[in-house]
Formats: structure tokens, C-alpha cells, sequence
């Protein structure tokens, strides 16, 4: 957890697991932001990243992952262009973070660009006040997905499927404008986040999934993590050979599971089959309903998703499928007929 809401939550009132009201602010204690800077920073990266750097700007973010040689992801993030020159920023879960720097930095060394850990403040924001509210404290506001506002210090991101806006700053900007935020806004426990992110299909690779899924089967595809166009990138050659040559098998779909205990990595079983059929991505439990229930977006075989599922081998904890807001298996790459 960063220090600010470390600090911030220890002598605010009781935060609350909420849904939206007119206008709620969301902890974010999960996720670090590192600074990529340099004169060959957006060209490292470029040969680097699923995502294309030339579709980034300050007005434009996407999401994406960086992959070993097999296509597996070391991890995935939201990629923003910086108010600064030559200066990008990545947020991702804190858990992967040292893992990606010492992947990249193998390679960086023949760029003249840097990678850094920074002290920025993540937070997110939803509600029917959220713009005008954010508007009012930084100047501007995104209008539509991937759109971001930048400013000194800090930038806001307007995620997909009505996720909300996501808002990173400096420690510095932090101390002054989230005071600001919360007079006017609910502030929500720091379990909300996270949930919203599941229930919006927008996952978060953890330390225990470093190198085991292709961007596909985490559904980047659907969310501008990938793009088929832009040329080779570490990896690119597997990825791009799953998409027109093979038929992927494991989408990432969202998930109820009747326990409070569902982690990162948990497998998942179906009744007919001899060995697990999926894996858990991301879990929380689901306050809103009950405190034995789990939601959760988890890679499964796509074969499985009308049995009977269950989170143990002994098939005694049900899980149950539950609408994403977009289609795992639907392909943007290929038309209808």
C-alpha cells in the first residue's frame, strides 16, 4: 500500500464497501506506476509491448502486456503517455512489478531509455458526479474509453465498460488534490476497486501467473491490448500464430464461487474432466451479497464453461458463470460472415 493511503485511510472515517452513489472514491492499494523515460523509450517499448506505442499519446492510453519469447506474459498494464518529454508511465499490480523491471532492463541496456519505480498515488472514481467533479479539480476530464487528460503531476484515464476513471499522481499532487476529491465524494473500502475491475473484465495479472498465459486468454484483445499490426515484439510471433493459425481454447470469463477463500492461481474443476480446467485470475470477496462469496475472473477451457464447475477437487464448492459486460470468444479480428 502507498504511503499516502496508508496515512490517509489510518485517520479517515470507516471506509464503506459500496456501489455507486452520486459520486465515490476508490483507495487503489494494489497497483504500482513505473516511470519509462528516454530518448528510445517509446522505441524499447515498442519491441516490447503487445500494444502500439503510436496509438499512445497525452490524450489516448492503452492497455497491454509485455511477454517472454513463448508469448506468455511476465505482465500486463495500462500504458500512458507522461505530461513530460520522451516519458511514459505503467501502472500494474505491485506484485509483478520487480519482475517486469528485470525483464525489461535485460534489453534496455542497448536503448537510451530508463525504467523507474515512482511514488505515484493511484486512486479511482465513478459516480454521476465523477466528471463534473473531476473537471472542477483538474481542469478537464476524458469523455470517452481509452481517453485520458493529462496535467502536471498526474493523469486521468477513463476506462471501458463504465469501470469508471482511474487517476494517477505524484505524491506531491496527491497530498493536495485527493483531500479535495474526498470532500465531495463517498470514500469506499479499499476492497471496491478491485471488484469493479473483475466486474468489468478488466484483469490484473498477480506474482503466481508470471509467464503462464498468452495475451488472449486474458482477453487483451478485446480490451486494445493488442495490436496485429504494429510489427514484431518480443513474443509477437506466438501470439500472432494463436490468433490466425490456432483456435484459442481458455478465454478469461467472471465467475461467482460460493467461498471467502478464493486466491490468485486457485484452480478450478469440472465434474467431468480428469484434471483442473481453469485457473483463478483475480478474486475478491463479494461483500454486496454475502461474506462467503467469492467474484472472480478466471481463465477456463472453453469446452468446460456449461458444466458444472466447482473451486476444489473434491467437487464440493460450486462456482457459477456470470455475464461479462463484452464476449470472451468473440474475435475483432475476424468478420462475421
Amino acid at each position: 500500500m502507498s504511503d499516502f493511503w496508508t496515512a490517509t485511510l489510518a485517520q479517515a472515517p470507516e471506509s464503506k464497501a459500496v456501489e455507486d452513489t452520486l459520486c465515490t472514491l476508490y483507495p487503489v492499494t494494489n497497483r504500482s506506476v513505473l516511470l519509462a523515460h528516454g530518448v528510445d523509450a517509446a522505441k524499447f517499448m515498442q519491441g516490447q509491448f503487445t500494444c502500439n506505442l503510436g496509438e499512445i499519446s497525452e490524450t489516448q492510453f492503452r492497455h497491454g502486456a509485455c511477454c517472454n519469447a513463448k508469448g506468455r506474459m511476465v505482465a500486463n498494464f495500462t500504458l500512458a503517455k507522461s505530461e513530460q518529454d520522451n516519458a511514459y508511465l505503467l501502472a500494474l499490480d505491485s506484485s509483478v512489478s520487480d519482475a517486469l523491471q528485470a525483464h525489461l532492463k535485460k534489453y534496455m541496456v542497448f536503448f537510451k531509455s530508463k525504467l523507474e519505480t515512482t511514488d505515484y498515488v493511484v486512486t479511482g472514481i465513478k459516480g454521476e458526479q465523477a466528471s463534473r467533479l473531476l473537471t472542477e479539480v483538474f481542469g478537464d476530464c476524458p469523455a470517452q474509453d481509452y481517453q485520458q487528460h493529462t496535467f502536471e503531476g498526474g493523469l486521468i484515464t477513463q476506462l471501458p465498460f463504465n469501470a469508471g476513471f482511474e487517476i494517477w499522481l505524484t505524491h506531491e499532487k496527491a497530498q493536495t488534490a485527493l483531500p479535495t476529491l474526498m470532500q465531495s465524494a463517498t470514500l469506499a473500502d479499499t476492497n471496491s476497486w478491485p471488484k469493479n475491475l473483475i466486474q468489468s473484465g478488466l484483469p490484473q495479472l498477480t506474482h503466481v501467473d508470471i509467464e503462464a498465459h498468452i495475451p488472449q486468454m486474458l482477453n487483451l484483445g478485446l480490451l486494445e491490448g493488442i495490436s496485429f499490426s504494429k510489427g514484431c515484439y518480443t513474443g509477437q510471433e506466438i501470439v500472432a500464430r494463436m490468433q490466425y493459425l490456432g483456435k484459442m481454447k481458455r478465454h478469461m470469463y467472471l465467475v461467482s464461487i460460493q467461498s471467502s477463500n478464493i486466491v490468485s492461481g486457485d484452480s478450478l474443476y469440472a465434474a467431468n474432466a480428469k484434471s483442473a480446467v481453469g485457473s483463478v485470475i483475480n478474486a475478491v470477496v463479494n461483500t454486496e451479497a454475502n461474506s462467503n462469496q467469492s467474484l472472480a475472473l478466471a481463465v477456463i477451457e472453453d469446452k468446460h464453461i456449461n458444466a458444472a464447475l466447482f473451486s476444489d477437487s473434491d467437487l464440493g464448492t460450486s462456482v457459477e458463470l456470470l455475464s461479462l459486460p463484452y464476449d470472451p470468444q468473440y474475435d475483432p479480428q475476424k468478420t462475421d460472415e
